[in-house]
């Protein structure tokens, strides 16, 4: 069953996968039903540790994508930079 989110984007329903449900965020136009699909299929992102940070898909939240916070922050600055945005 997919992760859920409390209005703050604050995940619920965690499945162990060793961080905390608190601990995973998502956009706040991603936090109900109208938002996205109506499957909560968002991206949620977490502190893993001081230095790491982990990408996971709502829908599949066993499967998690760790980072650097170094290379977290370039891919933030790239869909910042990135022209159709």
């Amino acid at each position: 069953m997919p992760a859920r989110t409390h209005n703050d984007g604050r995940s619920t329903g965690d499945p162990p996968t060793g961080t905390p449900a608190r601990a995973w965020r998502r956009s706040t136009g991603c936090t109900d039903d109208r938002e996205c699909s109506g499957d909560w299929n968002c991206v949620e992102v977490a502190r893993l540790s001081p230095g790491e940070m982990g990408l996971r898909d709502s829908e599949r939240p066993e499967r998690v994508l760790p980072l650097s916070a170094e290379r977290f922050a370039g891919l933030l600055q790239a869909i910042k930079d990135h022209p159709d945005r």
